[in-house]
């Protein structure tokens, strides 16, 4: 626990966001770093809780649970809503070489019917 007293004393220094007693409270009182403080309680604790604004909702909604829960593989997501919002890059990669392959493709019908028609006087 003295870790993160002197983890949290060191963010007040320099965010000036903690209320007096509440890096006791956050210490003592919590069994876990990934324990849920709701609003109610974060308002006890710190000076400075909102709740979230409507485009930081959206992105949150968005995010899903890549915004609440700790992610051990990379995930790419474009929140702009120019690309399926749900895309991961394994995703991206296979949409890519997707498109890849059908362009190849096309190319290479192309070439043969061009070919072909060369070879047949354009019959």
């Amino acid at each position: 626990m003295r870790i993160g007293e002197e983890y949290a004393k060191r963010l007040n220094a320099k965010w000036g966001n903690l209320k007096s007693e509440s890096i006791e409270i956050l210490s003592r009182s919590y069994p876990s770093h990934g324990f849920v403080i709701n609003h109610d309680e974060a308002k006890l604790i710190f000076n400075n809780v909102r709740i979230a604004n409507s485009e930081e909702t959206r992105i949150i909604k968005n995010l899903g649970k890549l915004s609440r829960f700790q992610q051990h593989e990379p995930n790419i997501k474009f929140i702009n809503g120019d690309i399926n919002e749900e895309a991961s890059i394994g995703d991206i990669n296979t949409e890519r070489a997707s498109q890849q392959g059908k362009a190849r493709r096309k190319r290479k019908a192309d070439q043969s019917n061009t070919e072909n028609f060369e070879r047949t006087g354009g019959i």
